[in-house]
């Protein structure tokens, strides 16, 4: 699946022509942000991220959006309850450390196909792992990783750098994971990729990429959201399955009720094989063997790729 080439408006923006029209829809926008509480401290915060976006080349028209720098007064951005403040919060975050961590031409380079981490081959097929700026239709983050089967996206995790405090965690820096979604139509893929991958899941390959990208950063928690947070307002064209947030991630922590954000400390640690009964634990220990002979592939080349082509050296 290609990504669209429609990089002149966001899902559900108004189409306004022309220099006035942008200035109408700037001066819409803005009235918004100065319209909630510490108005000038937002102000401020609106302005820092536009610089911020200009530095990174994310004004440019050509290749992303007209109006990203308003990207987070839409609901649909975090996919997630989050109040406008807080979504600003994160943007601001995050691109203050992609400028930080980052090469300066990795977001213009992501916007295509982005960056190859990983590739598999089994029977025939070419399982592709990519580090991309987002499509068009999953915008609830800030950067993306496809998975993809010869060629075609399957699954999809999108994630922001945020603050830590933002979710509860001491860390100063957290990835936040805002989306994990199949793509519609995908589901013979789904299941053919995860038995070709030692019966990993592709949300779980995805999630190893996102460790290492983590790592190479030292950010030491990821933060899932529960499906009460990870409600997108969306477009609905069609191009994401549904995905059960609180089954995926309360197994992973190992909780038993649901939660607003499930802290996940990295790298990923399996729990002690004491804790399965004993007649089960030959086979817990075949089934970890299998999964960690992909996990160690993927986090492997996609180190090596990450410090060659993506992050600045020694930050």
């Amino acid at each position: 699946m290609e990504a669209s080439t429609n990089h002149g408006t966001l899902p559900g923006a108004p189409v306004l022509a022309g220099v006035a029209g942008r200035r109408n829809m700037a001066r819409r926008t803005l009235s918004r942000v100065v319209s909630v509480p510490r108005n000038l401290l937002h102000l401020r915060r609106h302005f820092h991220l536009s610089r911020l976006l200009g530095d990174l080349g994310l004004l440019n028209q050509q290749d992303f959006y007209t109006g990203i720098r308003y990207r987070y007064l839409r609901k649909y951005y975090l996919g997630s309850s989050f109040s406008i403040p807080e979504r600003l919060a994160v943007a601001v975050n995050h691109h203050q450390s992609m400028a930080r961590h980052f090469l300066p031409d990795f977001l213009r380079k992501s916007r295509s196909s982005g960056f190859g981490l990983w590739r598999h081959t089994h029977e025939n097929s070419r399982y592709d792992i990519a580090l991309r700026y987002p499509y068009n239709y999953n915008h609830d983050g800030d950067l993306c990783l496809t998975l993809d089967l010869d060629g075609e996206n399957i699954c999809i995790v999108t994630f922001s750098i945020a603050p830590g405090a933002l979710a509860g965690v001491a860390d100063s820096q957290v990835l936040l994971v805002s989306g994990i979604q199949g793509i519609a139509g995908k589901i013979a893929q789904i299941r053919q990729a995860t038995e070709a991958c030692n019966n990993v899941s592709p949300a779980h390959m995805l999630l190893f990429a996102a460790q290492t990208l983590a790592n190479e950063m030292g950010i030491k928690t990821m933060v899932g959201m529960g499906q009460g947070r990870a409600q997108s307002v969306l477009p609905t064209d069609g191009q994401r399955t549904a995905f059960d947030y609180d089954a995926f991630w309360m197994p992973m922590v190992g909780v038993e009720a649901p939660r607003r954000f499930y802290h996940v400390g990295l790298p990923f640690t399996d729990k002690p094989i004491e804790s399965i009964p004993a007649k089960h634990r030959s086979r817990a220990r075949k089934r970890r063997e299998l999964r960690n002979v992909i996990r160690q592939d993927i986090e492997a080349q996609a180190q090596v790729i990450l410090l060659k082509e993506c992050l600045i050296a020694n930050t």
